[in-house]
């Protein structure tokens, strides 16, 4: 079973199965048809996808932004599981857990962040959540030290970190790392330019709270 829709037999999106359900309402199950393989060449830093998951390990595609990359490729429709990622299978990840992928390299190095074009012989490797952490921090200087991107699915993250900077000095906070909030505002959807934003808007010498959310580790990596 991919996912279940409330009092419709159909792939509607607008009526998944969520919360509490009346004792006169319907289920239907939607269970895996054929597999399909589809060839992407991003041209823009978004796909045009909107994704969820079933909460059992199955992301699939939600919604797609007509005239997008993925809306161009008409073998692509809303409801398809996303099984592999470049034969990487993404069966147990949440729809939210990529929080970035790295091209030949298993490593957190932002320049080999994927962007656009693919070769035959490269590999994708995905970087899932981590361990969430709270850092305070002070402002002594108009600039914190850190350049900010995003995945162009509404994760930014810290792309690079200027030696002796304020944010250098708080340990706790690496490259890769997702901004996940300021001061318990979620920035979740907001791109990289505006998170930059409020970072800047951030008075000199008052404490505010970023909370974090760091990839995941592999094993005997520190």
């Amino acid at each position: 079973i991919l996912f279940c829709t409330l009092n419709s037999h159909k792939v509607d999106m607008q009526k998944l199965l969520g919360g509490q359900i009346g004792l006169e309402d319907f289920i239907f199950a939607h269970v895996r048809g054929e597999t399909k393989e589809v060839e992407v060449t991003k041209t823009e830093d978004a796909l045009g996808l909107t994704i969820t998951d079933n909460g059992a390990g199955y992301a699939f595609i939600k919604r797609i932004k007509e005239g997008s990359t993925i809306d161009q490729l008409k073998t692509v429709c809303v409801g398809d599981h996303i099984e592999a990622v470049n034969d990487q299978s993404i069966v147990g990840c949440r729809h939210y857990e990529i929080l970035f992928c790295t091209l030949n390299s298993h490593k957190v190095d932002m320049q080999k962040l994927l962007g656009g074009q693919i070769g035959l012989e490269d590999f994708i490797f995905a970087h899932v959540r981590g361990e969430t952490k709270e850092v305070e921090v002070t402002k002594t200087e108009d600039a914190l030290g850190l350049t900010i991107t995003d995945n162009g699915a509404g994760y930014a993250f810290i792309k690079r970190i200027k030696e002796g900077s304020t944010i250098d000095q708080l340990k706790t906070v690496c490259v890769g790392d997702h901004i996940e909030a300021v001061n318990d505002q979620s920035i979740v959807g907001c791109r990289h330019y505006e998170v930059a934003k409020m970072l800047k808007e951030q008075p000199r010498g008052v404490p505010f709270t970023l909370r974090l959310v760091e990839p995941k580790k592999a094993f005997g990596e520190s």
